[in-house]
């Protein structure tokens, strides 16, 4: 069960909980991740990390974009 929840939680989160529809291919993109890192036998244990690597990419990317371009003079 717990290889369902992580992966889950993991496209929610880059789903911003609101969009049904990146949720849906962020989930897409983690399984075909893993599935494709099965191939290479050097990092195939490491496939269980994909869920993660994809949560703090999506959290870097949110952060970034709420960051203001400009620079509010101090008064």
């Amino acid at each position: 069960l717990t290889f369902l929840v992580i992966p889950s939680l993991a496209a929610a989160l880059a789903g911003q909980l609101r969009s049904v529809w990146v949720t849906v291919a962020a989930g897409f993109l983690i399984g075909t991740v893993q599935s494709a890192l099965n191939a290479f036998s050097e990092v195939a244990d490491y496939r269980t990390l994909t869920p993660f690597v994809v949560a703090i990419l999506a959290l870097l990317w949110f952060a970034i974009r709420r960051r203001p371009t400009t620079v509010q003079p101090f008064r």
